[in-house]
C-alpha cells in the first residue's frame, strides 16, 4: 500500500489546523455578538416564527413586525442585518405562492430602479445615523403603516399621476428599506391606490421586497456592516421564519382576516410607541 509522504501529511495537518482555527475564531466572534444570551436567541426565533405566520396569512408584515420586535430586543443595526438574511427567501416564496400571470408586477416596473438606487443610500444612513434616532424613525414609519392599513380604505389615483409619482415612491421606499429594513408603509398604500387586486398585490410587493432586500444584504456585506456571526444567526432564524410562513399559508383560509389583521396592527402600534419614545429621548439628550 502506498503511504502518504511526510510533506503531504504535514500539509494536510496544517490545513486541518487552519480550519479548526477559523471555526474557533468564528465561534468566539458569534459568542461575543450574541453575548451568550441564548434566551435572546430563543425570543428572536419566536418572533420570526410568529412574523412568518403573519406573512403567510396576510401576504405582508414579516419585515414590519420583525423589525419592531428585533429593534426593541437588540438594536436597529442588528435588526437590519438579520432581516437582510431572512426576508429574501420569504419574499421569494410569497411571490411564488401568489403568482398568477405576472400582471401584478407591471405597475411596479417604473419604481423598481429608483427603489434599488435608494437602498444603498439607506444603508449608508444606517451606518451614520445614531441607533436611537433610527429606532424613532422606525416607530414613525410603523405608526404611518398602522394608520394607512387599519381600515383598508382605497383611494384611487389617476393613472397619469401614479406613473409620474412612482419613481419618487420607489426612491423613498428604497431609502426606507435600506435604513429601517421596511418599506411596506410606503409601497402598500401606493399599490392600493392604483386598484391592484389582492393576489397581484401580494405578488408585486413581494417581488419588490425580494429585489431590495437582496441588494441590501449585498451592500451590507460589501461595506462590512454585516459580521459573519450575525449572518450565521440570520441563517438560524431562517428555518423558524419559513416554518411560520408555511403555517400561515395553511391557516390562511381558516382565519378571519379582519380581526387577525387588526390585532397585529394594535401590537405594532404599541411597539411603535416604544420605539418613538427612544427616538424622542435621544433628541432631547
Amino acid at each position: 500500500m502506498r503511504r502518504p509522504t511526510a510533506g503531504r501529511s504535514e500539509l494536510r495537518f496544517e490545513s486541518v489546523r487552519q480550519v479548526e482555527g477559523a471555526l474557533s475564531a468564528f465561534s468566539a466572534h458569534a459568542t461575543m455578538v450574541v453575548g451568550g444570551q441564548w434566551l435572546l436567541v430563543a425570543i428572536l426565533i419566536a418572533v420570526v416564527f410568529a412574523a412568518g405566520a403573519v406573512n403567510g396569512i396576510g401576504g405582508i408584515g414579516f419585515a414590519q413586525l420583525s423589525a419592531v420586535a428585533m429593534t426593541i430586543a437588540t438594536d436597529p443595526h442588528t435588526s437590519i442585518v438579520l432581516l437582510s438574511v431572512t426576508v429574501p427567501p420569504l419574499a421569494a416564496l410569497q411571490a411564488r405562492h401568489n403568482y398568477t400571470d405576472g400582471a401584478g408586477v407591471r405597475p411596479m416596473l417604473p419604481l423598481i430602479v429608483p427603489a434599488l438606487i435608494g437602498v444603498p443610500i439607506g444603508v449608508y444612513l444606517l451606518g451614520t445615523v445614531p441607533a436611537d434616532i433610527v429606532a424613532g424613525l422606525l416607530g414613525v414609519v410603523t405608526i404611518l403603516y398602522v394608520g394607512a392599513t387599519w381600515g383598508r380604505r382605497r383611494w384611487a389615483l389617476d393613472p397619469r399621476v401614479a406613473r409620474s409619482i412612482s419613481p419618487g415612491v420607489g426612491l423613498m421606499a428604497g431609502v426606507s428599506n435600506g435604513m429601517l429594513g421596511v418599506s411596506g408603509p410606503i409601497l402598500g398604500p401606493f399599490l392600493l391606490s392604483i386598484g391592484i387586486s389582492a393576489g397581484s398585490f401580494a405578488f408585486a410587493i413581494s417581488t419588490v421586497f425580494l429585489s431590495m432586500s437582496t441588494l441590501r444584504l449585498a451592500d451590507l456585506v460589501v461595506t462590512e456592516q454585516a459580521p459573519p456571526s450575525l449572518l450565521a444567526v440570520g441563517l438560524v432564524l431562517l428555518a423558524p421564519a419559513l416554518g411560520g410562513q408555511r403555517l400561515g399559508f395553511a391557516l390562511q383560509p381558516r382565519i378571519r382576516d379582519d380581526s387577525f389583521r387588526r390585532l397585529i396592527l394594535l401590537l405594532l402600534a404599541s411597539a411603535a410607541v416604544t420605539l418613538l419614545a427612544r427616538g424622542v429621548a435621544a433628541v432631547h439628550i
